[in-house]
């Protein structure tokens, strides 16, 4: 991770057209998630965060660089967790990310990992898992539980 860190995130030859970025727009992003492994009340949980004028994004859409810039200039991220948190290497230190994810995921380690490397304030939203056996279950989380967590993360 300081590899990524030091050799590449701030590699002005990578990403030439970033090379003296360094403040947020305020940005609010939310990260989109399809298929398996996803909160099963995500349509309420969207329209709840499009209302707070977050732009949806799925990255696998955007180039790196694109990528870079939208989540170097954001303050706030949040959606179900999944690989495009990992984009979070762009992130400037104190942006706040809040991911949902199931229970059994809580555990797996490597995106509270990048987040402490990188110094981004990370926080874990878990549901009550359809199959609680599975790492692989869909999830639910109440409206709620979830606007109840947000406005206190963003005040923290």
């Amino acid at each position: 991770i300081l590899f990524i860190k030091n050799h590449f995130v701030n590699n002005g030859m990578i990403f030439p057209e970033h090379s003296n970025d360094v403040t947020t727009s305020g940005r609010k992003l939310y990260i989109k998630r399809d298929g398996a492994r996803n909160i099963e009340n995500n349509q309420e949980i969207e329209e709840y965060f499009k209302q707070e004028n977050f732009e949806f994004i799925a990255p696998h859409e955007y180039s790196l660089s694109e990528k870079k810039k939208k989540f170097r200039t954001a303050s706030i991220i949040v959606g179900p967790a999944s690989s495009g948190f990992t984009n979070i290497i762009f992130c400037l230190p104190g942006t706040k990310v809040m991911m949902f994810t199931n229970f059994q995921r809580s555990y797996d380690p490597y995106l509270s990992t990048i987040a402490h490397c990188f110094e981004v304030n990370l926080c874990a939203i878990t549901g009550t898992d359809i199959l609680p056996s599975s790492p692989h279950s869909s999830y639910r989380i109440s409206l709620a539980r979830i606007k109840i967590a947000y406005k206190d993360f963003i005040k923290a």
